[in-house]
């Protein structure tokens, strides 16, 4: 009898975690035995995942089916699970990951009252070794329901597991065995080649296992051919030749879809290895030739409106593209910018980041990173330009760790690291100060180790018998505040009722953050 739903889970070595997550399944609201067939696919286990798998087969003879294959990698199991599969609707499931428990009720129902879409994705929450959301979560914000790839541009689709599919959407689509890193992508492509909509359901949840030990296994893609030449040229090349093929031309979405993956590669932090160490004179000018082919193919709005790229990344791609240096104007107003007349946003530790103020002597001090790279920031203090001393990396690397960023290029060799700015002035007669990138003033990003207030000036530190407070674009002294500072600093776990300027405030200290609410007296 045909189920409603098949889930296929490509089972190698995971004998570990394989319990919880065919229990995950079996406990869903839909009722397992009436309406659901789970399909354990065992690709050449050492472990003990077989023996796992004969359990819960033996447990329900009529819902859950075992097969044994020799390895062959997860794209061949996943293949092999599909053609074993009778349910109306598919779901591929890895097997240490989680689905709620509502699930495959709520899919399975979006996919019967929505028949224009061929498959429906649920949010994702990582577990285990980190804790949060997926980064591209803000898709489950709103309220909508469908996505229309020729104008949710952004709301791209990169992985196979845990979304629901009409299983008739796949009987010409298969995973591509010959692609280790990047198959979910050109996968579900084609699925979006077909049709170009897809369904959100915001109350199904993917748990998505982040194992401890999962960093050093991802760290070794890096040390695989694979990685620079298959996934760019059967994976990312072919989803951008198709999508030419299909259209005429290759629609913003799939360029986005393309561009957001190749972010990836621009943002490693420092390699774990030499890419000419890994492929041959030959081999390398291909992925070169490659990441540049697929570069030229994209808009210059595509790539300046990535969000996960740094200005500075956006800035060195527009100079590898077009060979010549551009001004960047701001509209700081909105956090906006300029590049060769197209608009973008620009983020406030894209300009500049205050790490620290303190007292030295007779001085106040302020350690600013402040990007050199793609501004001629001027600093005025006082209303007038300042001198600025830039410090040595080696005096501060240790210190400011988390605040240093570094940027790599394509090559994966460093082309620009945060450079750290000592900015001096006599406290006594310091009054304001500002930056100024392409004669507007830069907004303030401040290190979280100042405090922040909703009832007081945004964020602020005492520096000596100053308060220094910084605002969006300048940092001023409030001296008239320094007994309202000193006394919130102590208050530990303690409410305070107290007046100010005729406000009535009640503020406490929650976890080092000051948090306060207001209303009139």
């Amino acid at each position: 009898m045909e189920k409603k739903v098949s889930v296929i889970i490509p089972v190698y070595n995971v004998e570990k975690y394989l319990g919880e997550t065919i229990n995950s399944v079996i406990n869903q609201d839909i009722d397992f035995e009436k309406n659901v067939e789970l399909i354990l696919v065992n690709d050449g286990s050492k472990d003990d995942s077989e023996k796992v798998c004969k359990e819960y087969e033996e447990k329900y003879p009529n819902n859950i089916k075992y097969y044994y294959k020799d390895n062959s990698g997860v794209s061949d199991t996943r293949n092999f699970g599909y053609t074993k599969a009778h349910g109306k609707y598919i779901m591929f499931l890895d097997a240490d990951d989680l689905i709620n428990k509502k699930s495959l009720r709520l899919t399975s129902n979006f996919l019967d009252k929505h028949s224009e879409v061929n498959f429906v994705i649920s949010r994702v929450r990582f577990f285990d070794a980190m804790e949060k959301w997926h980064y591209m979560d803000f898709r489950f914000k709103g309220n909508k329901k469908v996505v229309d790839i020729t104008k949710d541009i952004k709301y791209c689709q990169y992985h196979s597991t845990g979304i629901l599919i009409r299983k008739d959407a796949l009987k010409k689509i298969k995973f591509d065995h010959n692609i280790k890193f990047g198959e979910d992508m050109k996968f579900m492509s084609q699925i979006l080649f077909d049709n170009g909509k897809f369904g959100i359901e915001k109350n199904s949840i993917l748990y998505y296992r982040k194992r401890q030990e999962e960093t050093s296994a991802v760290q070794t893609q890096f040390k695989n051919k694979s990685y620079y030449l298959n996934t760019m040229k059967d994976s990312f090349r072919f989803i951008l030749d198709e999508a030419k093929k299909r259209y005429g031309e290759i629609p913003p979405y799939f360029m986005h879809y393309i561009m957001n993956s190749l972010c990836e590669r621009l943002l490693r932090k420092e390699p774990e290895c030499d890419v000419h160490e890994v492929l041959n004179s030959k081999e390398y000018k291909q992925y070169i030739d490659c990441f540049m082919s697929m570069l030229k193919d994209f808009s210059d709005e595509i790539i300046l409106n990535q969000d996960r790229l740094c200005l500075n990344h956006k800035y060195y791609l527009m100079k590898l593209l077009h060979g010549k240096k551009y001004e960047i104007k701001t509209y700081l107003d909105g956090l906006e910018a300029k590049f060769n007349d197209i608009d973008f946003e620009i983020k406030k530790g894209d300009i500049c980041k205050f790490v620290n103020a303190r007292k030295d002597k007779n001085d106040i001090v302020f350690d600013v990173f402040i990007n050199d790279y793609v501004f001629e920031p001027k600093v005025f203090i006082n209303n007038k330009k300042a001198n600025i001393k830039e410090l040595k990396e080696k005096d501060y690397k240790e210190k400011y760790k988390k605040s240093l960023e570094e940027f790599y290029d394509i090559d994966f060799k460093k082309f620009y690291s945060s450079k750290l700015y000592e900015i001096r002035c006599n406290i006594n007669e310091f009054k304001n100060m500002s930056i100024n990138v392409c004669n507007n003033k830069a907004p303030v990003y401040v290190s979280m180790e100042f405090l922040i207030h909703n009832s007081l000036p945004r964020i602020y530190k005492k520096v000596g018998n100053k308060l220094i407070v910084f605002k969006e674009y300048e940092v001023i002294t409030k001296s008239k505040c320094v007994k309202l500072y000193t006394l919130l600093y102590k208050i530990i776990n303690v409410i305070y009722v107290m007046k100010r300027d005729g406000i009535k405030m009640t503020l406490k200290r929650v976890k080092g953050v000051l948090n306060g609410k207001s209303s009139n007296n």
